[in-house]
């Protein structure tokens, strides 16, 4: 009798502990949070001295870039395969410059049910 009680005292405490770490890794805030974060220190290091993009006219008048609300449906997991000879890519700026970038790998993931590259 002593054994079954044991068993469900220890199901009882792993449910719980359970419970505490899957709201703890798996909220949404989790995801949220940084990004609203992120956001953040992006429009003040466009407002500093040092960081911004901006002339001094430009940086004094800047107060923040406009976002898209956070959307859950957009967060995607990807799946990275290194490639085994990397190369340099030349992405075109908004300025018609180019800036070159390190081309290390290839993500794929699904949205909305459509596998992408």
């Amino acid at each position: 009798m002593q054994r079954p009680l044991k068993l469900i005292i220890f199901a009882g405490v792993a449910l719980v502990l359970f419970y505490f770490v899957q709201d703890a890794l798996f909220n949404d805030d989790n995801y949220i949070k940084p990004l609203l974060k992120e956001r953040e220190d992006k429009d003040l290091s466009f407002r500093s001295r040092t960081n911004s993009p901006f002339d001094d006219a430009g940086r004094r008048a800047f107060k923040n870039l406009v976002y898209y609300e956070p959307n859950l449906a957009y967060r995607v997991q990807a799946k990275i395969e290194k490639l085994a000879q990397q190369d340099t890519l030349l992405m075109p700026l908004t300025n018609g410059s180019y800036e070159p970038y390190l081309r290390y790998g290839v993500a794929s993931f699904e949205l909305q049910n459509e596998s992408k590259s």
